[in-house]
């Protein structure tokens, strides 16, 4: 994964300082969008669907000022979903429905 690619990560986690829980993979929307998406897990779906809760950056960025242990996840092909009960543990795959984003 070419780590200079953009990603969705919620103002919760960037800002606020809230961890990782909920992550997934989708069909990038653009060349420059690397189609992963980041959650503390804690957002509402209306603070989701709200664009002004959200951050375009780097996924270099994200492991370099978030949370680097997101990087060996980074490979997985589209459609697929990781979370996490808490920070110390590493990340499984969930049974996320991808039909949902694609409406």
């Amino acid at each position: 994964m070419d780590l200079n690619k953009k990603c969705f990560i919620t103002k919760d986690i960037f800002i606020n300082k809230k961890k990782i829980k909920f992550m997934y993979h989708e069909q990038p929307d653009n060349e420059f969008d690397s189609g992963w998406r980041f959650f503390s897990g804690d957002e509402t779906q209306e603070y989701v669907d709200d664009s002004n809760n959200l951050i375009f950056i780097s996924l270099l960025e994200v492991i370099q000022n978030v949370d680097s242990s997101i990087e060996k996840y980074l490979n997985y092909k589209n459609d697929i979903a990781f979370e996490r009960r808490d920070e110390t543990e590493d990340f499984k795959v969930s049974n996320y429905d991808f039909s949902l984003e694609k409406n």
